[in-house]
């Protein structure tokens, strides 16, 4: 069964290595690969996402269920629900900012330079919400 997992962590390492190879102009020697400008790769991707994210979460929690948590969301848990559209608003901006990092310093760069990002404020974020914690959230 390990084999699966292996194969697995390939495929992720090989499809996140070369996903975005259409955003490089002079592309790979011998492939012959059409240029995309950014913002379609942008556009392609992210509706992928969503649209596969949308599927999932409906699968799972059905449409009675989805409808009762984003209604409880709204009327119990203003704040809460508040804060995660603002956290979505910043995923968005991040995919913006990875598109433009990858366009104009190259993919090992723009990786580097975005992931670094990503875990310093992750990193924040986690230790922001350690001690909210343990403060019983009073300065929530």
């Amino acid at each position: 069964m390990y084999y699966l997992g292996i194969i697995l962590a390939v495929l992720a390492g090989l499809f996140n290595g070369s996903f975005n190879i259409v955003l490089n102009e002079h592309g790979p020697a011998g492939l012959k690969i059409e240029y995309w400008r950014w913002e379609n790769a942008w556009l392609i991707f992210t509706t992928f996402t969503i649209i596969i994210n949308f599927i999932y979460t409906y699968a799972v929690l059905g449409p009675t269920k989805l409808h009762g948590v984003y209604s409880d969301a709204i009327t119990n848990h203003t704040l809460d629900f508040i804060i995660v559209v603002i956290f979505c608003v910043f995923w968005g901006n991040g995919t913006i900012a990875f598109g433009l990092a990858t366009k104009y310093l190259g993919m090992a760069l723009g990786k580097c330079v975005c992931m670094s990002v990503y875990v310093c404020v992750c990193l924040c974020m986690s230790v922001y919400v350690f001690i909210c914690n343990c403060r019983g959230f009073e300065d929530y």
